[in-house]
């Protein structure tokens, strides 16, 4: 499916009159064409059925080399630009967290190689951090967090699913930001809140993307474990929701759709 619930809403009549059939990933997809009267039907999404449900989180910390304390994850993008307008804020909130928490272990995996050359060029300035920048393997460090710091995107839904929380913030540049308001029309950057429909994580872009807030929202969760059970609990409800049968169900749909032909 196209992304027309979230902007350019008025490609939805080219759609009603060239679709037989919808398919999509989401729910709140599904929702939205229902609404504008265009067959459709929700997949789930493909990583809802490749992770488990449930986690070893002990057994990603082992495969780490990571000692028995507590784990901040650091996300700041896998694009040039985004390193580069996201990195070192993403370290900052992590010194500050790692001094409110001295046994804190701070663990980034980079998305490539040019991206680990960058990030490791930020970190020569916090030599105190002993942050463990990793070649890839975001969902192994993930899978070992107790909290993520993450940009919007796909890992938000990858950290959801691995029901661990999270605190997402981005900054695209404030001329961009300006002209992308005007004509998305969803509430929520993060998928997490897109599902639920409620801010169950915190968000913060652009002028609130700051040192105290993000550090603020992290340090929540770090000090609430009740709050990180019940998001838990949201969790493992919308990872439920997300898994619609995937290939089988689109096959289905298909072959019931050819069968009216």
């Amino acid at each position: 499916s196209p992304s027309v619930w979230a902007w350019r809403q008025r490609r939805i009549k080219k759609i009603q009159s060239s679709v037989d059939l919808m398919i999509t990933l989401f729910p709140f997809e599904e929702d939205f064409y229902k609404k504008n009267s265009i067959p459709v039907v929700c997949v789930g999404h493909p990583l809802a059925e490749d992770l488990a449900v449930q986690l070893d989180t002990n057994k990603a910390r082992q495969e780490l080399c990571l000692a028995d304390n507590p784990v901040l994850v650091v996300m700041p993008g896998s694009r040039a630009s985004e390193i580069k307008k996201l990195g070192k804020l993403f370290i900052d909130v992590a010194a500050y967290c790692k001094k409110r928490i001295t046994k804190l272990q701070i663990i980034i995996p980079a998305a490539s190689p040019e991206r680990k050359y960058e990030i490791e060029d930020i970190l020569k300035n916090y030599p105190s951090l002993k942050a463990k920048v990793l070649d890839g393997q975001s969902l192994l460090a993930m899978s070992a967090a107790d909290v993520v710091l993450v940009s919007s995107g796909t890992a938000t839904l990858e950290a959801m699913l691995l029901k661990k929380p999270m605190v997402v913030s981005y900054r695209l540049g404030a001329l961009t930001y300006a002209l992308i308001s005007k004509i998305i029309k969803i509430k929520y950057a993060a998928l997490p809140n897109l599902l639920a429909n409620e801010l169950l994580v915190p968000e913060y872009l652009e002028k609130d993307a700051t040192l105290g807030n993000i550090s603020s929202g992290i340090m929540n969760f770090f000090d609430n474990p009740v709050d990180r059970k019940k998001l838990e609990e949201h969790f493992k409800a919308l990872h439920e929701s997300l898994k619609c049968g995937g290939s089988e169900t689109a096959a289905k749909a298909l072959v019931k759709l050819l069968s009216k032909k």
